[in-house]
């Protein structure tokens, strides 16, 4: 059997809900969603979509999923472009289930309105949707008479570009292969997007059922006729002119770049087929696969090693191959002056030399130069003494004048640094580190002797033979210690002879690559996995092993101690000092039964703070910020500066529908009864500014304001924990929360 439904971990169903800080009915609503589905025999996952909530939203969302019942589970996306239409995309296009759909968080539809949707889908209907004016409907809560006649002249507006009798009832499902070809092309994010969604459903050929519901109107909508009836109407005045300019499905463009939409590009030096790919290229291929997950169009640009097609399609993005080390970098310039036109965006992924992308491009395409760490020091490892001054001369005075102040992506604190410091780089830089994925769940006990694993690529400047010669040290001292090395590169035989010359007990292993499967049994049955590289962009495989609950042990070099949090998921040791007492220390204090579980439970959870759907939002994010930057040219008069302030204010402080004032690119989470913002690129006056925007007096009583700490530039809900030691008697302590990037 083949498609989505033959693999167990795929549910059947997907139902697709858009949230905005529904905090007190969220919980209601799923509950009642996967009490029904619970009946229907399927395996059926509630998507949740986060549109920018600053209430405890997701907390609530934990809470239910938590209490699921068998064959059923909630999991939360995020989604920083405003809209529902946005939020509803995100989800649909993220899923691989079956059949996907969305309802309103309201539930002004009940969930047993499902069991007409599914037996329709069931009998092969692509799209079937929810309506209340076709027989067998009832509305038991009608509309306010201005919300009626309001909807009646919609309704008379859209029923010739829909053709169904009902657009705006929020209970949509399509199977599988409809909901990507629609929500593909759709590129509503306000009001309107039902309307287009079934449009293009209708010119594409896609036969549309309506089934009765019951439905009964929700108080609390944000939608108001007058202040919102103008934008409404310029918005579907748009989508009728795209419609009708629409191009048939048999004549559409090559999928080279899609349709009349602009195409975001991810430029990286290889892909996850090349030989000797790492923790760069999961970066950029899950960004490309999230951002097409969001409905973009989304190429990935890189080289083309021996054997490789010139083109691959991944569903959610393609990948579009070309020359060689260091051929690729003509290739990527030559691909984007030929496609310049449409080009939307650049994500530019720097690996000591960057592509300068820039000069390919128009001023006003925004361009992200991602930096995962920085090579003025690694060149001379590589090269000789002229091309090494050169790739530093490339990387430092010609970036700056290439990239000018284009904004910079940086996967740490530490690079955030580096870039500023030695780079000299002008641009603001944003902090966004690695997501994580959620280990499969490896039936696997921790080994019975001491065992070190640790996985990743091996090549010279991770510095294994570190480690391999420090084993000697570690088994004098715990004689059955055990190494196992997963993973390949050009550094393996040196690593292996080096063993092999070592004379000690204990047992070490060389696993070479290996299978997802086998590589996270590994991993489960590890006391400590060790990284003795002298600096990292990040620090991926250090958090993988917390993901699997393997505390570490790594230099305090960049992105490690960043990566790394001293006492709660490893140990951090000071350059020069010795790795093989550090590493004995390490075993005999996870020797304790009681300890090793502390250990586990605190990388597990720091691992799971991180995650690729909050990443990909970030880039989005920036996009966004750099476009408007771009757009706004010379009358951008903002000083930039790296300068990162928390804000902690008392709820109660803050004056209704502050969440529309809030600044591009600030964070805000709410934390029992205070709400906490990171402000970048904010110094006093702007901060005072921006707390004025949302009704809050600097000086009010209760309201803090510091520069932000590394800890904070990652969203870590420890930091709330550390402000609460020292919060004022009497002030509530805060808990914890998912920031939303």
């Amino acid at each position: 059997m083949t498609g989505p439904a033959a693999d167990p971990a795929v549910p059947d169903l997907d139902v697709v809900v858009p949230v905005w800080n529904e905090e007190q009915r969220i919980g209601r609503t799923l509950a009642a969603i996967t009490a029904h589905a619970a009946g229907t025999g399927l395996r059926v996952r509630v998507t949740v979509v986060d549109n920018g909530s600053v209430d405890r939203t997701a907390d609530v969302v934990d809470r239910v999923n938590a209490t699921c019942p068998e064959r059923v589970s909630v999991r939360l996306l995020g989604c920083s472009r405003q809209g529902k239409g946005a939020a509803v995309r995100r989800g649909i296009l993220a899923s691989r289930a079956r059949w996907v759909g969305f309802c309103d968080a309201d539930l002004a539809t009940p969930p047993q309105a499902l069991d007409d949707v599914l037996a329709a889908l069931r009998a092969g209907d692509p799209v079937v949707i929810g309506s209340r004016r076709t027989a067998g409907a009832r509305v038991e809560v009608g509309q306010p008479l201005t919300r009626r006649l309001g909807s009646l002249a919609f309704r008379a507006l859209t029923q010739g570009v829909t053709g169904v009798s009902d657009s705006q009832c929020g209970f949509k499902f399509f199977d599988a292969a409809a909901a990507r070809d629609v929500f593909a092309r759709s590129s509503v994010e306000g009001f309107t997007f039902d309307v287009e969604l079934l449009g293009l459903a209708t010119r594409l050929g896609y036969r549309i059922t309506e089934v009765p519901v019951d439905w009964s109107d929700q108080a609390g909508s944000s939608l108001s006729l007058r202040a919102d009836g103008p934008e409404i109407l310029t918005e579907l005045l748009g989508v009728r002119r795209r419609l009708a300019a629409a191009v048939p499905v048999a004549a559409a463009a090559p999928r080279a770049l899609r349709g009349g939409r602009t195409t975001t590009v991810v430029v990286n030096w290889r892909d996850s087929a090349h030989p000797l790919a790492g923790g760069a290229e999961l970066y950029c291929e899950r960004v490309a696969a999230e951002l097409g997950a969001c409905g973009e169009d989304v190429v990935y640009l890189t080289s083309r090693p021996h054997g490789l097609a010139r083109r691959e399609d991944r569903g959610t993005y393609r990948v579009v191959r070309g020359g060689s080390t260091y051929g690729v970098y003509p290739f990527v310039l030559g691909w984007l002056l030929a496609h310049r036109r449409r080009v939307g965006a650049v994500l530019d992924s720097q690996n000591g030399i960057p592509f300068f992308t820039p000069l390919a491009l128009a001023r006003t395409t925004p361009v992200l130069l991602l930096v995962h760490h920085v090579h003025q020091d690694q060149f001379s490892a590589y090269f000789g003494p002229v091309m090494a001054r050169v790739g530093r001369w490339l990387e430092g005075p010609v970036s700056r004048a290439v990239y000018g102040r284009r904004l910079v992506v940086a996967v740490s604190p530490s690079t955030r640094t580096g870039v500023r410091r030695r780079l000299r780089l002008r641009g603001a830089i944003s902090v966004l580190p690695c997501g994580m994925d959620a280990p499969a769940a490896a039936a696997v006990a921790r080994s019975e002797h001491p065992r070190v694993v640790v996985v990743g690529r091996l090549v010279g400047h991770k510095r294994l033979h570190l480690l391999v010669a420090a084993m000697g040290a570690v088994r004098a001292a715990m004689p059955r210690a055990e190494l196992h090395v997963v993973g390949d590169g050009p550094a393996r035989a040196d690593l292996e002879r080096l063993a092999d010359a070592s004379v000690s007990t204990g047992l070490t292993v060389f696993h070479g690559r290996t299978d997802d499967a086998a590589r996270d049994a590994l991993l489960a049955s590890a006391w400590l996995t060790v990284n003795p590289s002298a600096g990292e962009g990040w620090g991926l495989s250090v958090l993988e092993a917390n993901a699997a609950g393997v505390p570490a042990l790594a230099y305090r070099v960049s992105g490690l101690q960043d990566s790394i949090l001293p006492g709660r998921t490893g140990w951090l040791v000071e350059p020069g000092e010795d790795l093989g007492e550090a590493v004995v220390g390490a075993l005999r204090e996870l020797a304790d039964p009681e300890a090793a579980a502390t250990y586990a439970a605190a990388s597990r959870d720091w691992a799971g703070h991180f995650s690729w759907e909050r990443t990909a939002d970030g880039v989005s994010l920036a996009l966004a910020i750099e476009r408007a930057r771009l757009q706004a040219g010379r009358r951008d008069r903002r000083a930039g500066n790296d300068l990162v302030c928390v804000v902690d204010v008392p709820r109660d402080l803050l004056a209704p529908g502050w969440e529309r004032h809030q600044r591009q690119g600030d964070t805000w989470s709410q934390h029992g009864a205070r709400v906490r913002g990171l402000l970048r690129g904010a110094d006093e006056a702007d901060v005072s500014a921006a707390l004025a925007r949302l009704g809050v007096d600097r000086r009010g009583s209760g309201v803090s304001v510091v520069v932000a700490r590394p800890a904070d530039l990652l969203g870590s809900p420890q930091t709330w924990a550390d402000a609460s030691a020292h919060a004022p008697a009497g002030r509530a302590v805060a808990q914890p929360v998912r920031s939303r990037a």
